[in-house]
């Protein structure tokens, strides 16, 4: 089914979520399903539907759905190339804010729309709610979206040129402005963490996810892989304002599928639309505001990790020494990199390379057992990522230290893994050094016993 969007003058779409029939802004789509479509029912004849049921058309003019003879049929009059009304028998289709008349007797600008189809509704939905840097400049957001134009400051982008101008793998467009050309970069970063219900997993993720939202003032978007039920997991995040929280039910039945699920999703299709993307293990406490790494991220041209310094890529089995060994390739001596923090630029750049690590993990555990590879996935990542040539250390390594080292000014994050089963208890006692808030959190972690 041909989807076709139509978008009003004042960038206002129509939403059907829990059987209300809206107008909303782009910014205010919570899921794309929500929003209504027009399609062809033969003839030129058009009808809205909605995502969550497409067998059933919706009467905008009685705000009604699911009816069996609906009889709020459209046809599209052209009013110029791009902009077009639709047309009843008892007028046209009009966009009032506030208004729940959704039809009008005449055509003015608040009856014009622009047909949009659903890949470019969604990176309209992006470029409302996201950060743009033009030019390396300071950060901008979008101050009005028309059917015709994106505004920010000191720049009005033509529609066509948005949609035209994105570049293929990345989250950037180029634009022109007086007839120069201008590069934006979207900034919609993600958070990912695998939280896997065994040992104290549980509990160090509720403490990095606390770190994360009141050290590192992060309120963006956080994807969880987990195989706990949703309630637990949602119990956890409820006392947090992310802008949306996703959450994944994979099954583990071994070491491999714990430490493996990262790399199936970040393989995925379902996270082009990201840049930055931050893995986090659940040992890792963020400290200070991070708003400023993902702006230094988003303009990265690979994928970054902390350098072990003391792991040689081709001799150090933990960063995939025994692989190297197994079938080299041309490289000079590099330090191995510890995957607890993985910085991904773009997703849509890179998700082959993790594809390729996927198949690669696959196949190599299948021919040779499960537990074939020294620290499975790290291993992989390690080969892959260096034999493609997709690694920087910066700048990661400069943000991250491990808990045994020193203070370092520029860290914003402290992976706990060499502290092994004292872990949980050294990332609380760090937290509680710095939180006064840490006392509800307390209560929590003795609630998730509880829970699990």
């Amino acid at each position: 089914m041909k989807k076709l969007y139509p978008l009003s003058k004042n960038g206002l779409l129509i939403s059907l979520e829990k059987s209300n029939i809206n107008f909303i802004c782009l910014h205010d789509i919570k899921n794309i399903d929500d929003i209504c479509f027009i399609h062809d029912v033969g003839y030129g004849n058009f009808q809205f539907f909605s995502g969550r049921n497409e067998n059933f058309s919706i009467d905008v003019e009685n705000i009604s759905f699911n009816r069996s003879i609906n009889n709020n049929i459209f046809s599209i009059n052209f009013l110029s190339e791009k902009i077009i009304s639709l047309e009843t028998s008892n007028g046209f289709l009009s966009s009032v804010p506030g208004v729940k008349n959704f039809i009008s007797e005449e055509c003015s600008d608040n009856e014009m729309f622009r047909l949009i189809d659903k890949e470019e509704l969604e990176k309209l939905s992006i470029i409302s709610n996201c950060e743009v840097i033009i030019n390396n400049n300071s950060p901008l957001i979008a101050k009005n979206i028309t059917n015709k134009h994106i505004e920010f400051e000191g720049f009005s982008i033509d529609l066509d040129s948005f949609f035209s101008g994105f570049i293929k793998n990345s989250m950037q467009f180029v634009f022109f402005e007086k007839n120069f050309p201008h590069l934006a970069t979207i900034i919609n970063p993600l958070f990912v963490y695998v939280v896997f219900g065994i040992n104290d997993i549980i509990k160090q993720f509720i403490i990095s996810l606390h770190s994360l939202y009141n050290f590192g003032k992060y309120r963006g978007e956080i994807t969880i892989i987990t195989n706990l039920n949703e309630i637990i997991i949602n119990t956890i995040c409820s006392k947090y304002n992310f802008k949306k929280i996703n959450i994944i039910n994979y099954f583990a039945k071994d070491n491999l599928d714990y430490v493996g699920a990262r790399i199936n999703f970040l393989s995925s299709r379902d996270n082009l639309y990201y840049r930055p993307i931050f893995y986090l293990d659940t040992d890792v406490l963020i400290i200070k505001d991070i708003s400023e790494i993902i702006h230094v991220c988003a303009k990265n041209e690979k994928i970054s990790a902390q350098i072990e310094s003391d792991s040689k890529f081709k001799h150090k089995n933990s960063v995939g020494g025994t692989l190297f060994k197994e079938s080299p390739f041309n490289i000079d001596d590099v330090n191995g990199f510890n995957a607890g923090v993985i910085m991904v630029p773009c997703h849509d750049k890179f998700k082959n390379i993790f594809n390729i690590s996927h198949i690669m993990m696959k196949k190599y555990t299948q021919k040779n057992g499960r537990d074939s590879i020294p620290f499975y996935d790290q291993s992989v990542l390690n080969y892959v990522i260096y034999k493609f040539n997709c690694f920087d250390e910066s700048p990661m390594t400069k943000f991250v230290r491990n808990s045994w080292e020193g203070e370092n000014k520029n860290a914003l994050f402290v992976h706990f893994w060499p502290n092994k089963e004292k872990r949980t208890q050294d990332m609380a006692f760090y937290i509680t050094s710095r939180s006064a808030e840490y006392k509800s959190m307390s209560n929590n972690l003795s609630y998730i016993d509880t829970l699990s």
